[in-house]
């Protein structure tokens, strides 16, 4: 069964508590707290890997950002290798370029918590470019880490653009 979490919500009903947390009765206390919660929860560990796709991405970091793609990461057909070719040129042919991410919501999947869905409206912008897309990506547990599996991209309409085609 598969329950929607909106944004950065914890799982619903809560999990658990992690065998040996500490209590929060201190500032101390509920940090080390923190860090338990946060390493056994697997949307906490997802979202922190979006994030830093996002800024790797932005920052036009290839390396760290072809990192976040597992070996079996497919977008529109094409595999890891083909799409990251893609990527490299459009970084070295853009100066800049800004990554926005909203209204992300969590999927997870009740019988496997080792992957995970995540939708978002994406806005990105470049010196050439600006777009809203809607995105849906599988990520997945690669050993001790959160990967992308596969991608899905639907173009969303420009509101700014059919504003300025209604003002002609």
């Amino acid at each position: 069964m598969l329950t929607p979490l909106a944004g950065f919500a914890q799982p619903k009903p809560a999990p658990p508590p992690v065998p040996n947390a500490v209590s929060a009765s201190t500032t101390a206390h509920a940090a080390l707290s923190d860090k338990v919660a946060s390493a056994a929860d697997p949307v906490r560990q997802a979202t922190a890997a979006l994030m830093q796709w996002r800024q790797d991405w932005e920052n036009r970091d290839f390396e760290r950002f072809a990192a976040h793609h597992a070996a079996e990461f497919r977008v529109e057909g094409a595999d890891r290798e083909r799409f990251l070719e893609r990527k490299r040129t459009i970084f070295e042919r853009r100066p800049w370029q800004r990554i926005r991410l909203f209204e992300v919501l969590w999927i997870v999947d009740g019988t496997n918590p080792n992957r995970l869905t995540v939708q978002f409206v994406q806005s990105y912008e470049s010196a050439i470019l600006s777009e809203r897309s809607r995105k849906e990506q599988r990520w997945g547990r690669v050993g001790d880490a959160w990967r992308l599996l596969s991608e899905q991209e639907i173009p969303l309409p420009d509101p700014a653009g059919a504003a300025r085609r209604a003002a002609r």
